[in-house]
């Protein structure tokens, strides 16, 4: 029960990424030519962008490392792999996209391969055992307590 939870909070996070907009044909091409296109290393970057930019969450702000060095070292790799998916790897689908589609398809496009680069790093298993350690603090009895509790007051109405 208590990796379901995990499992459903991990796909909430993960529909809160995405854009409500529905991807055509030619955002689907972009998508599987950027994601074919990017190398291990590539998406290894990507999440350290992901994540020294999500470290800039006042939430979490003291527990990043970060200098502004690091940040500025770190997006400019970002855009380089950019630049380099959309000038030399991936041109000829992002045109067809933005002839086609929209530019919003074209950031779709961009957001499945930042999905994929995070699927990748979800499904390393120091991340994974990360992801459980609450477990040990997790009282599932009272979580089962809480659910007949409620069932008995729904039924009784």
């Amino acid at each position: 029960m208590r990796k379901r939870i995990v499992v459903a909070a991990l796909g909430l996070c993960a529909l809160s990424l995405s854009s409500v907009a529905q991807s055509g044909v030619y955002t689907d091409k972009l998508s599987e030519c950027l994601i074919e296109s990017t190398s291990e290393r590539d998406k290894r970057d990507m999440m350290v962008w992901m994540y020294a930019s999500l470290s800039r969450n006042p939430a979490i702000a003291a527990y990043s490392t970060f200098t502004a060095a690091d940040r500025a070292r770190i997006s400019q790799k970002m855009a380089k792999m950019m630049e380099r998916l959309a000038t030399e790897s991936c041109p000829h689908e992002l045109l067809a996209v933005v002839e086609h589609e929209s530019e919003a398809a074209v950031e779709i496009a961009f957001e499945s391969l930042g999905g994929a680069a995070a699927a990748q790093l979800m499904m390393n298993p120091e991340v994974e055992e990360g992801l459980m350690e609450y477990e040990q603090y997790f009282d599932e009895a009272r979580v089962a307590r809480s659910l007949l509790e409620t069932m008995l007051q729904a039924q009784s109405k």
